[in-house]
């Protein structure tokens, strides 16, 4: 570790790594951190409190994750465009002096004049920004963090996320429904992010109104998305469905609550008894 004062967290991957982050600030570090705060990040950083954990000492005029890490959009001169405007935004932006602690490996900065570092990416994320951060921050005495998250409550009501981004992970209607058949003693309902309400779900069209769903529940079923990890971020118990198979599962991204608890389940499309038995089990 670099004995240098101009450390500084640079946030520039997905939403989910941020919370990541925050969790680990929140439970093993006791002092607020120097970040310099993109802005499609703010967002979110307003709606988990960010100044308790953080203190912004810049901000980037970067309105989506930075087309660098998207190349893969990169077809038209829309986004070749936005790919420049990012190159020199953060070329001019960032400090040839700091050292910028990143959520993930990237060489993709390469252009930049910064040094970066980034937590080890192979063993589970948590960890491993546990282990990165406090290197550089110190450590308060908090080795499982998710005795927080209560056990022995007894649940009455679930909330299921079944989006993501990524369309192959999201849950079905029809294993939305079989859960639902499963548990007719228990209030489940699921919710979706839209901006226009759809009847018989709740809905959410920002950061504050899924953060207040996920409070208000006992339990959330979610795909492997942010919601799972915005409840462990708020000690809230949560099981992840891992859709297609094998093909989606890693336990590199799973919260410290999923590992210790085994609160996860992987299905295909047509085989949906191995999650309802495991529900069963933690329902029981």
């Amino acid at each position: 570790m670099e004995k240098n004062t101009n450390v500084v967290y640079l946030p520039i991957r997905s939403l989910g790594d941020f919370v990541i982050t925050s969790f680990v600030i929140k439970n093993f570090i006791d002092k607020s951190i120097p970040i310099s705060l993109p802005f499609y990040i703010s967002e979110i950083y307003e709606a988990i409190d960010g100044d308790s954990l953080f203190n912004v000492i810049d901000k980037l005029e970067i309105q989506n994750q930075p087309a660098f890490f998207e190349l893969y959009k990169i077809k038209d001169k829309k986004n070749v465009i936005r790919l420049f405007k990012d190159i020199v935004n953060i070329f001019f932006s960032l400090k040839p002096e700091s050292i910028y602690l990143l959520d993930f490996r990237s060489r993709r900065l390469f252009f930049s004049r910064s040094k970066f570092r980034w937590p080890a990416d192979n063993i589970n994320i948590y960890d491993a920004k546990r282990k990165f951060f406090t290197s550089y921050f110190g450590l308060t005495y908090n080795p499982e963090a998710d005795i927080l998250i209560e056990q022995n409550q007894k649940i009455n009501r679930i909330i299921i996320f079944p989006d993501s981004r990524i369309k192959d992970k999201e849950i079905p209607g029809i294993l939305i429904n079989e859960i639902v058949k499963n548990f007719p003693e228990i209030e489940i309902n699921t919710a979706n992010f839209t901006i226009e309400k759809l009847p018989g779900t709740l809905n959410y069209s920002n950061f504050t109104q899924i953060i207040d769903l996920i409070k208000s529940a006992d339990f959330i079923i979610s795909s492997d998305s942010l919601p799972c990890h915005l409840a462990n971020f708020y000690n809230v118990r949560h099981f992840v469905i891992y859709m297609k198979g094998s093909k989606f599962y890693t336990d590199k991204f799973q919260t410290p609550f999923m590992i210790k608890h085994n609160y996860f389940s992987i299905t295909d499309d047509i085989n949906f008894e191995p999650t309802i038995t495991k529900l069963k089990q933690i329902f029981s």
